[in-house]
Parts: C-alpha cells; structure tokens; sequence
C-alpha cells in the first residue's frame, strides 16, 4: 500500500501522466487501476492494431489515455501473450506517432511467469523479439520471499508456484 501510493505522488507531484493497469479486473481492483482492455480501450482485441486505433479516434478519453500517458504499469503481465504484447506496442506507437519502443511510453511490468498462463495463446510476451530487446535487458528480478518467514513454508510455496509439490511438502516436513 504504502508503496503504491509513494509512486503515484511521485507522479502526481513531478506531473507524470501514470497509467495503472492489469489484465485481470480482481488485479487491478488491488492496485486502484484499470484492466489494461478498459483502460486502452481495446475490447476483445481481437482486431488488427490499425482496427483498434480507428475505433479509438472514435472515443476520445482511451484515445487520450495513449496519446497522454508517460508511464503506464501492467500487472499481471505473465497472462499477456506474445500478439497482444506487439499489438499494443503497434497501438501506442501509430496514435502517439513515435517509432520508438511502445511509442515511447515508459513500461513498469509485473507479474510472475510461473503462475498465470497468457490468455488464448500459448505464447508467453517475453517470447516476443520486442520483449526480448527492450524488455529483457532492463529486467529486475526478486528472488527473496519477504512475505513468509518460515522456510518450510517458503519451500512449499515455490514448489506449488512450479506445480513441483512433492509428498513431504504435502505432510510439512522438512526435506
């Protein structure tokens, strides 16, 4: 909590348009923000990337949204599949008329890999050649459980995070 609302008054304070977004609506009902399809208004976004945009100039606040936004976090990115992730670059490049990466808009990105499957593909968004050359190299891992003291515990839990639960951690002991 604490943490969430030091970043948005950054932003407020330094006049930083912050997009906060996720792509489930429970995820984003946590971070005070927007599913990333209603925020960008994108609908299913099952459309080309110049389909969206046409069918953005006609509705001026998620048009907005692109063509104003400096930072735009996405969480749960782990469910984002690899056509989405260059669909929405594509997006954000053609309505802020930047060919830079994601129209040059800031991306803050989190989600974890090992737990929600990208929705309707089995391509993972870091498979894409755009993750793998903007995204990758600017990558911060944490591999410290902070929420969970007990190491058995910890155990348990990233074997059940890798589906690799073995008969002691369904009895709790310790290996």
């Amino acid at each position: 909590e604490f943490r969430r609302v030091l970043f948005r008054s950054y932003c407020d304070s330094n006049f930083i348009s912050l997009g906060v977004t996720a792509l489930t609506g429970t995820a984003a009902s946590l971070i005070r923000g927007q599913t990333l399809h209603s925020w960008g208004g994108l609908g299913l976004a099952k459309d080309s990337a110049l389909n969206i945009v046409n069918r953005l100039k006609r509705r001026p606040r998620e048009y907005q949204h692109w063509k104003s936004v400096q930072v735009l976090i996405i969480d749960e990115v782990s469910m984002m599949s690899t056509e989405l992730f260059n669909k929405i670059h594509n997006i954000a490049q053609t309505i802020r008329q930047k060919n830079e990466f994601f129209g040059g808009i800031q991306l803050v990105l989190s989600g974890d890999f090992a737990q929600l499957d990208p929705i309707g593909s089995d391509k993972y968004c870091f498979e894409s050649k755009l993750w793998m050359t903007h995204v990758d190299p600017n990558t911060i891992y944490f591999p410290n459980v902070i929420r969970q003291a007990d190491p058995i515990f910890r155990r348990v839990l990233a074997n059940i995070r890798l589906g690799r639960l073995t008969e002691e951690d369904k009895i709790g002991r310790a290996h």
